[in-house]
């Protein structure tokens, strides 16, 4: 039958077909980040990906995450040593179902 999908399948499809990416201007972009306050920020530590969960605020246009002293991200903070910084806020779907921007 064409057009049938099972399981998993069915449900990856109708994803598919309600995900589509949108232009936003970059005004946009910061009042939605600023919207919300949770996210994850993703950064190499020994050549490894290191993923962590922080508070965010907005303030003009800086993202400021909530850390401490010792957290490995604040070892990298302003130093040239190579490490990639990524940052992903989380957004609350309909159902309730987190997920990133």
């Amino acid at each position: 039958m064409v057009g049938v999908v099972a399981g998993d399948e069915q449900v990856r499809a109708q994803m598919t077909r309600s995900r589509q990416a949108l232009e936003l201007a970059a005004a946009e972009s910061w009042r939605l980040l600023a919207s919300v306050s949770l996210g994850r920020i993703v950064f190499s530590q020994h050549a490894m990906p290191a993923i962590r969960p922080v508070n965010h605020l907005v303030d003009d246009q800086a993202i400021i995450i909530r850390s401490h002293l010792g957290a490995a991200i604040v070892a990298h903070a302003g130093a040239d040593d190579g490490v990639v910084v990524c940052y992903e806020p989380t957004i609350w779907t309909r159902s309730g179902i987190p997920g990133g921007a």
